[in-house]
């Protein structure tokens, strides 16, 4: 039986003028073809990418039958994440309801039973207006206004819960495009109080776009240009991964957790990381898999280290992420939990943009015609 949203998409499917929908529907023949192509491509390569990274060491595995939190088990865990959802437009005027909460699970999985939402979960909020004229991204303006907030619990974090472990849904760099010189800086002081309170941070990244884990195997491991390109033609880390990992789940038979051997990322990701790293903050990133159920998350971890070349066991982040991934859940709980209870949904932004409306009638005959036209 059909959910509600899927009436009311094949609706409005159907709504749309048919010799629009007789184009849109032959180019999405088309683009599927293209993408179809690629994939062929990509899978008939993906055995000599394995090897390479195999041959390089860089691609390892954990047992199921050894997942198990350890020392993390009843450490105090918090997972951080930020929503927004831009309303109206109208004359340029965008109002974005954005929150960003801290789930607190005090005493690690022994917190499941007792959590309470009153005193563990903690919730920042605010209705921020930008005006198109002075923004020439509306939606990066808002994202970089959200990460103000996610910055404020980092360092909330800090001071309130030393000895705890933050799990952050998203990357540490982030925005990984906005270098502001004030921003970056108050980020990195978050994140170094994080450390120097014994706070172990991690970023669980879904939406992976970047090219770290690529451009890292060309330089270490392919010894000739044929083995580099290899890698050259599969789009993002994502791309490399995903067929990687199905590759060993499907073709050699792995289900076990499957990770990479964490590398350093600071000089990798363009002139936002090296910013980070003038601040004194370092990155090594790694991805991980809990089973073929689960996402595949790329896993930052910010540290502090004047050793040339950073080292960083991780074992024991595999053995927490996938301690924390319950089945079909995907992603770590404190991440999920964190996702939900922040989420914005486009249903509440407009209701409060309705509210903000309202509030701006007045008596006044003229104000309210404009308002009006405002709607």
């Amino acid at each position: 039986m059909q959910s509600l949203e899927e009436r009311l998409k094949y609706a409005q499917f159907n709504q749309t003028d048919y010799k629009v929908l007789g184009k849109l529907v032959q180019r999405a023949i088309d683009r599927g073809k293209i993408i179809q192509d690629g994939q062929k491509m990509l899978g008939g390569i993906t055995k000599r990418a394995y090897e390479i990274m195999d041959r390089g060491g860089l691609v390892k595995t954990l047992p199921q039958s050894q997942i198990d939190l350890g020392e993390f088990k009843t450490r105090c865990t918090i997972g951080v994440d930020g929503s927004f959802s831009p309303a109206g437009g109208t004359a340029g005027m965008w109002y974005a309801p954005i929150t960003v909460v801290r789930v607190i699970l005090r005493n690690g999985v022994d917190s499941l039973d007792t959590f309470n939402v009153d005193s563990d979960l903690e919730a920042e909020g605010d209705i921020t207006l930008i005006d198109e004229s002075h923004a020439e991204n509306v939606n990066g303006e808002i994202i970089r206004r959200m990460m103000e907030f996610e910055t404020k619990a980092i360092m909330l974090t800090a001071s309130r819960n030393k000895g705890s472990v933050l799990m952050m849904d998203g990357p540490v760099v982030d925005p990984p495009t906005f270098g502001g010189k004030e921003y970056v800086k108050y980020r990195c002081d978050a994140l170094k109080n994080c450390i120097v309170n014994d706070v172990l941070v991690i970023g669980c990244v879904k939406r992976i776009k970047d090219n770290f884990t690529k451009e890292y195997v060309k330089e270490n491991f392919a010894r000739t240009s044929d083995e580099g390109d290899v890698f050259h033609k599969f789009p993002t880390d994502m791309h490399l991964m995903s067929y990687v990992f199905t590759y060993m789940r499907t073709y050699r038979g792995v289900s076990d957790v499957i990770y990479t051997r964490p590398i350093e990322t600071s000089d990798r990701g363009g002139p936002v990381y090296k910013k980070y790293k003038e601040q004194g903050l370092r990155l090594a990133s790694m991805f991980v898999q809990k089973d073929l159920k689960s996402s595949i998350l790329r896993l930052d971890i910010p540290l502090v280290s004047e050793e040339t070349e950073l080292r960083v066991d991780g074992e024991p982040l595999v053995r927490l992420v996938a301690g924390w991934t319950y089945p079909e859940l995907g992603t770590p709980l404190p991440v999920y939990l964190a996702h939900e209870k922040c989420e914005v949904r486009k249903g509440c932004a407009d209701v409060l943009y309705e509210e903000i409306l309202t509030r701006m009638r007045t008596t006044d005959p003229f104000n309210q015609i404009a308002s009006m036209n405002l709607r």
